[in-house]
């Protein structure tokens, strides 16, 4: 039986809260609120080739406004643009990278979701990026994030890697986004004992929540537009900039 799948990882460092009470409220805010009405796939299909370095910034730009809802285009051209300037001058080859779950229950899953990794001086990087304009992480959040990703990558044939995450958000207070980077070395990770016991107040919340039947609105359908396939199958001379 497959598991169940909890919100992706950034969204439950957000959500978690110290006290199972406390999560249980942040969980019916949460469930009770509509999603957006885009998504940021056509900028995370697009992110292993930002990251080698095989397109112009407007190329980047380009491709991801083509590919996306008229809603989002902008934000996905946005984030592109902004992940291209902080690969700019890099020298990395990226690869795409299967997502993998990190397990509270056997039946329960928080699926943790890269857009790529790439190799940089002899050295793999798993690389996670938020997107969403709001709703960005605080340092601490940022640890818990960072800290079940290292559970489900930096092991076996990754146990030397790093993990780099690019914070696309826009800060408390502020009008535009301000990219922040943060490696392993730049967090407070949690250790196996506190990362399960925070885990453990998450479950304990989200079993009591999932007893009030809160029924989340669905996303908004958009029209996606034709020919997505192509767009990003196109050669760097088919797209001028």
């Amino acid at each position: 039986m497959k598991p169940k799948r909890l919100p992706a990882a950034h969204d439950i460092a957000r959500l978690v809260r110290p006290t199972v009470h406390e999560t249980v409220l942040a969980l019916v805010q949460h469930y009770s609120t509509p999603p957006g009405y885009f998504s940021y796939a056509p900028f995370h299909r697009l992110a292993p080739r930002i990251a080698t370095g095989g397109l112009s910034r407007l190329q980047a730009v380009r491709i991801c406004e083509l590919a996306a809802t008229d809603q989002g285009r902008k934000p996905n051209g946005e984030v592109a643009g902004l992940m291209w300037d902080a690969f700019a001058g890099r020298e990395s080859m990226a690869f795409q990278l299967t997502p993998r779950d990190f397990f509270v229950r056997k039946e329960l899953a928080i699926p943790i979701r890269p857009v790529c990794y790439f190799v940089e001086r002899g050295r793999p990087t798993v690389l996670f990026v938020q997107p969403r304009k709001r709703f960005g992480l605080s340092i601490t959040e940022h640890g818990i994030a960072a800290s079940l990703a290292k559970s489900c990558f930096v092991v076996d044939d990754f146990e030397a890697a790093d993990i780099e995450i690019l914070d696309l958000s826009v800060p408390t207070g502020a009008k535009q986004r301000h990219p922040r980077t943060f490696r392993l070395s730049d967090l407070a990770l949690l250790d196996d004992v506190e990362l399960a016991k925070l885990m453990g107040v998450f479950v304990e919340a989200h079993d009591i929540v999932q007893t009030m039947n809160i029924v989340r609105p669905k996303r908004k359908q958009c029209e996606n537009p034709a020919d997505q396939e192509d767009l990003f199958k196109k050669k760097k001379w088919e797209l001028s900039g």
